[in-house]
Order: C-alpha cells, then structure tokens, then sequence
C-alpha cells in the first residue's frame, strides 16, 4: 500500500474514458469492491481500485445489468440470454445511459442556475455603483448650482434642471436595485419557472416585470421626498 494514490472521480474519468457520472453510479452500486475514502464533501478512490472499476466498465459493456455485474465480481458465474444475438437486458443498457443522460442534465440545471444567480448578482451591484455615481455627480452639480447663485436667471434654471435630472435618474437607479433585491430573495420557486426540458431556468419576464412594477408603484412618492429635501 506504500504506493496507493488516492485519484478523484474527476482524474479517473478521463484516464478511464468513463464519465463521472457513471463512475459515481458505480461506487454507488459497487462500492464495496472499491476502496475509497472520503474528504470533505467527495471521495476519493484508490490506485488500486482502478483494475476493478475497469473490470466493472467492460462487463457493463457486455450487456450485464447490475446484479450480474455484482455476481461476477463476487466471482460468481453469469449469465445472459440472447436472442437473435441481441441481449434481452438492451434495456437495461439504455436505463443505464438515460441515467446518465439525466445525471449531467440535472449538472448542467444547476450550473445554468447558478450562472444566473452571479450574474444577477452582479447587475445589483452594477446598479449600485451607478447609483453611487449618479449620487457624487448630484452633489457636485448641486455645489455647481449654489456658486451660480449670482449669475444670470437662466443660468441657474439650467442648473436646476441639470440638478433635477441627476435626481430623478438617482431614484429610479436606486429603485430598480431595491427592486432587484427583493426579487433576489423570493424563494427559488417564485423566481423560476420549468422550459420544454422541465428544467427550472430563471424567470426573466418575471423579474423585470416586477422590477418595473415596484418603480412605478414607489418613483412618484421617492421623487417627491428627494425634491423636498432640496
């Protein structure tokens, strides 16, 4: 055992053209006859258990199904039945390879899931730091405005309407991120729905209609109190 290596399910797919999937599905099924040790969140196998999940991979391929698979193992004799040199277990094959299928579907799911999930956080803090500028730029303009105080009327009308923009502009950035982050902490369910493959993908017509929603509802009232502090 001096020279075990401890490999993860990762590095032996590759070095055994199986995909992980279906070497998870055999250490499930399997995994007494493997010896494996766990960290962390995952396992790892031994070196030495490669001779075996290859031995497991090639009597797959002949068409066993699980028990007999564990049956030869075992060092038990097995048997299939043909007919017509096609093995009545062809199904089990195609049950073994949906599984599969479904497995790196469901990966997929969530890796799209979680894409979704930083990218929408990262528009909050897009929006965040553009409210933060809108912010320094209204606080300059509004010196701006105060040291034009002595200059001509329309002069100062400009100003102020410069002033006003940057405010309204403000606001709704600053709505359109209160909105975001209400909308990041509704429950997953309410903030997906299922596509044609029944995944669960992120809603976003839902999203920016409740984003837009919640601004028209609170522009007019935020508005009016950003005015009356000025």
């Amino acid at each position: 055992m001096s020279d075990e290596q401890w490999l993860k399910v990762s590095d032996l797919a590759g070095q055994l053209e199986i995909p992980q999937p279906t070497i998870r599905r055999y250490m499930d099924r399997h995994g007494h006859h493997l010896h494996t040790k766990k960290q962390h969140k995952s396992y790892l196998i031994s070196s030495a258990s490669i001779p075996t999940l290859a031995r497991i991979r090639d009597e797959y391929s002949k068409g066993l199904n699980g028990e007999q698979v564990e049956e030869v193992l075992l060092g038990q004799p097995s048997t299939i039945t043909t007919v017509s040199g096609t093995s009545v277990h062809k199904d089990e094959r195609v049950s073994d390879h949906l599984a599969e299928a479904l497995s790196e579907l469901e990966k997929s799911v969530i890796d799209r899931f979680n894409n979704q999930e930083q990218f929408n956080q990262h528009l909050l803090e897009l929006l965040q730091r553009e409210q933060e500028k809108v912010e320094r730029l209204t606080e300059l303009l509004m010196k701006q405005t105060e040291a034009a105080a002595s200059l001509s009327p329309a002069v100062q009308t400009q100003s102020r309407k410069q002033a006003d923009h940057l405010t309204e502009r403000r606001v709704k950035r600053q709505l359109e991120s209160e909105a975001l982050e209400l909308w990041l902490n509704k429950p997953a369910p309410e903030r997906t729905k299922r596509n044609v493959l029944f995944q669960r993908i992120e809603d976003n017509e839902a999203k920016e209609k409740f984003v837009r929603d919640y601004v028209l509802e609170h522009y007019v009232s935020r508005l009016n109190e950003e005015f009356n502090r000025s």
